[in-house]
C-alpha cells in the first residue's frame, strides 16, 4: 500500500508539479493506505506471549527467549489513537514538499507494559 502511495506521489510530482501535494493528499492511494491500517489494527485486550529467536555467527546462550505482557482495554484504546496520528504524520510528510510548510505536531501513543519472562507467569 505504501508503495502505491509513493509511486502515485512521484508520478504526480513529475506530471503535475503545481498541484501534486494537494492531489496526493486527496488521492485514493492515501485513502486506501489509511483504510487498510484502520482495518489491520490487531491489538485486543489480553495476554500476549512473545518468543524471541536470536541467531549469530558466534555461539551464545540465551537463558529464556519467551516473554509475556498484558494489554488492558485502556492500552488498546490508547494504541488505536495512533491510526489518526499516522494520518497526520503522512500528511506532514507529503506536505513537507510545500515551501514554508509548518508540520503539525505528532505524538505517538505507547502502551507502557511490563514485559516479563514467560516462566514467571
Amino acid at each position: 500500500m505504501i508503495q502505491a502511495l509513493v509511486g502515485h506521489f512521484n508520478y504526480l510530482k513529475q506530471s503535475k508539479p503545481d498541484t501534486y501535494v494537494a492531489e496526493t493528499l486527496a488521492s485514493k492511494e492515501l485513502f486506501s493506505l489509511l483504510e487498510a491500517r484502520r482495518k489491520a489494527f490487531w491489538w485486543k485486550p489480553g495476554r500476549y506471549d512473545i518468543e524471541v529467536r536470536l541467531s549469530s555467527p558466534q555461539k551464545f546462550n540465551v537463558a529464556s527467549g519467551k516473554f509475556r505482557f498484558d494489554l488492558t482495554a485502556s492500552d488498546v484504546q490508547l494504541l488505536e489513537k495512533n491510526i489518526s496520528t499516522m494520518e497526520a504524520e503522512l500528511r506532514n510528510i507529503v506536505s513537507s514538499n510545500l515551501p514554508d510548510f509548518q508540520a503539525q505536531p505528532v505524538n505517538w501513543n505507547w502502551a507502557n507494559v511490563d514485559v516479563l519472562p514467560a516462566n514467571d507467569a
